[in-house]
């Protein structure tokens, strides 16, 4: 894979998704803020979203979700069915089908990292996440120069706000790994969570790129 010249220094199986929560807990505890790649298993991908976004809501978190996949209506409404509290988590969408301006996103890269950067302004809470689904989705829709854009913007972002606890949480597709934005990202990354589901349940493996074979 991609990521493989980082040192995998966690791996677990469990039948229930709580053993994945907590491994999240015991990497997103060692850092201030941090980027973080997250590749979900296809066949329960927005079930897996949905409780890492729960997962940090019940860890103290509040933040944003950026969509570029669906509409922020149907983000909402998965929402509800999770019982996630929609005081704590607000969508903003990118994918041109809402109607309001306050959720909507431009196309412009600059003016989406505004965007961002004014609602994280906006979470009443000393721990904030940013969850992006998905980065891979934007370079299969935009041009090498907009993907390599969006990249330095998200770079810039997660280092001008280092002196805060916010987390980065950027979905991929194993299928889209190779693209040049994934691997952009990828070296500014501080840890990748990869996550797998089979009839032996999740099982998650934790790789962080300060730890090199």
């Amino acid at each position: 894979m991609w990521y493989g010249m980082w040192k995998s220094n966690l791996f677990e199986k469990s039948s229930s998704f709580d053993s994945i929560c907590g491994s999240m807990d015991e990497v997103f505890t060692e850092n201030n803020s941090g980027l973080f790649l997250i590749e979900l298993p296809t066949e329960s991908y927005y079930e897996t979203s949905l409780f890492t976004i729960k997962n940090l809501l019940e860890n103290g978190f509040k933040g944003i979700y950026v969509s570029f996949q669906r509409p922020a209506k149907n983000i909402y409404s998965w929402f509800k069915q999770f019982d996630i509290d929609l005081d704590k988590v607000k969508v903003l969408d990118g994918t041109n089908e809402s109607e309001n301006k306050n959720e909507a996103l431009p196309k412009n890269v600059e003016r989406i990292f505004d965007k961002i950067h004014k609602n994280l302004q906006n979470v009443k809470s000393n721990k904030k996440f940013v969850f992006i689904d998905s980065i891979t989705t934007m370079a299969l829709i935009n041009s090498d120069s907009w993907s390599e854009s969006f990249s330095n913007h998200l770079i810039d972002l997660k280092d001008n706000v280092n002196f805060e606890k916010i987390i980065f949480l950027v979905n991929v597709s194993k299928d889209l790994s190779e693209k040049k934005l994934v691997k952009n990202i990828s070296s500014y990354a501080d840890g990748f969570f990869y996550i797998g589901n089979s009839k032996e349940g999740y099982s998650i493996e934790v790789v962080k790129p300060n730890v090199l074979t």
